[in-house]
């Protein structure tokens, strides 16, 4: 029964011969000499010329037929493109399954070849030709995350990138493992500078949005739950990141104490811990600053460019931080009235910090940080480049903005004290989210004469 069958079905399609191959078993092979006959001859280039392992000869009959019929369509729809013939395939096979008359099957799958090409063209994009239009939309002013200063640094990251990074096509992220692997190498390249946990969620943060956005115009290229899965930070940045640093900022009770180290030490430091303590000046950056920063006659600091982290020259008026001028006149006094070229710390960077630390272990009782539990451990000696480390500006930005926060009319804003500590988009890595109100109005109440006459006295 079988074998009569097998003469029928070998008869009648010279095309293929359907055998038998194993116990059970059947395969076809091509004719290639009728194929070329029939001008098929193609149809060996995109199937296999040998397929085996079909249960019934109808099985192995029916394959053959239906690579034929695709191979057919296909040529007509493809043969005025330069498409990839596996694809032209691949929808052909959809179409004769999903049970398309063949009069339709051409414009379904000129239709399916046309979405597949404009994709194909896409993937093969590089971010960068997205990201242009990413960073306009993002730094046009209505994300308040992406300020000046962030920008300025999502731009850093986009030139240093642009070559390897952002030179990677769409299709990179089209797949989580490539995806992954790619994210991976940037933050390799990149571990000498993204040592701190903050950094490199940041970085990420930013990457995972820009794809995200691509998606978000792109919903047939990319997938959401993909990107989530790639952007995992457990899974692309190395491990052993250093831990943030808990923000400390400097009680009034410190300042005040600091005051005092600034009157009873013998180089002329007032003018330097007033402007660290009121100003949230850096100490890198202090070191370079001289007395003729202040004009007296206008009333302003004016910082140039060269002495600034964002280089960029920066001048505010006395006024923008309630009694500054009164506190930066008592400085003055105290060092001796200096001439303009004077420097403010007249003494070495290490100097100065070395000296700032044997004055806080002298007075442990004021500087040791209180526990959890409330309780303060004046015999542990501290190390104020891990514990205080910033504990001025830190004070200034938090005490500041607690201050520009409220509504009473206290003389401060929050635009002042951006514009005094230089950069208000690095605030959050400054701002010490335990400190209150009230120990802001004492903190800056210092500056007041009354005030800064105890710490002369003291």
């Amino acid at each position: 029964m079988t074998c009569m069958r097998e003469r029928d079905i070998m008869k009648n399609y010279n095309l293929f011969k359907v055998k038998p191959y194993r116990a059970n078993e059947f395969r076809y092979d091509w004719s290639k000499k009728a194929l070329e006959r029939e001008n098929l001859s193609g149809v060996l280039s995109v199937a296999r010329q040998r397929n085996y392992g079909f249960k019934t000869p109808e099985q192995a009959q029916s394959h053959a037929e239906r690579t034929l019929e695709d191979y057919k369509l296909g040529a007509s729809v493809a043969k005025a493109r330069d498409f990839d013939g596996s694809v032209v395939q691949y929808f052909i096979g959809n179409a004769l399954k999903a049970g398309l008359k063949q009069d339709r099957i051409i414009e379904v799958v000129e239709a399916a070849l046309k979405k597949a090409e404009k994709e194909t063209d896409e993937a093969t994009q590089p971010l960068s030709d997205q990201w242009g239009e990413f960073f306009r939309e993002k730094t046009s002013g209505d994300d308040p995350s992406w300020g000046e200063q962030n920008a300025s640094r999502w731009r850093g990251l986009y030139e240093s990138e642009k070559e390897r990074f952002f030179s990677l096509p769409l299709s990179t992220f089209m797949e989580v493992g490539t995806g992954r692997d790619a994210i991976r190498k940037l933050f390799k390249r990149n571990k000498s500078g993204w040592q701190a946990y903050n950094t490199a969620r940041a970085v990420l943060s930013t990457i995972r949005l820009f794809l995200l956005w691509i998606e978000g115009r792109n919903p047939d290229l990319l997938v959401e739950s993909r990107i989530k899965s790639m952007t995992r930070i457990d899974t692309v940045v190395p491990k052993g990141l250093k831990k943030e640093q808990e923000n400390f900022a400097a009680t009034p009770e410190m300042a005040q104490s600091l005051l005092e180290w600034s009157v009873s030490s013998r180089w002329n430091i007032s003018g330097a811990v007033v402007l660290k303590l009121f100003t949230g000046a850096r100490t890198k950056l202090l070191h370079q600053w001289k007395w003729n920063i202040v004009d007296w006659d206008k009333r302003t600091i004016s910082i140039p460019e060269d002495q600034t982290k964002l280089k960029d020259t920066y001048t505010f008026a006395f006024d923008a931080i309630p009694n500054l001028e009164c506190a930066l006149k008592w400085a003055w006094e105290m060092d001796g009235k200096p001439d303009p070229q004077t420097p403010i710390a007249p003494c070495c960077q290490p100097k100065f910090t070395n000296m700032k630390r044997d004055w806080i272990n002298q007075h442990r009782e004021i500087f040791a940080i209180t526990d959890k539990a409330g309780n303060k451990d004046a015999t542990v000696p501290i190390q104020p480049g891990k514990t205080h480390k910033n504990m001025e500006r830190a004070a200034f930005i938090t005490y500041g903005a607690k201050l520009a926060l409220n509504h009473n009319d206290n003389g401060f804003t929050r635009d002042n004290v951006a514009l005094v500590a230089e950069d208000e988009h690095s605030w959050e890595s400054y701002r010490d989210k335990k400190r209150t109100y009230e120990q802001a109005e004492e903190y800056f109440a210092l500056m007041e004469m009354s005030n800064l006459g105890k710490a002369a006295r003291g």
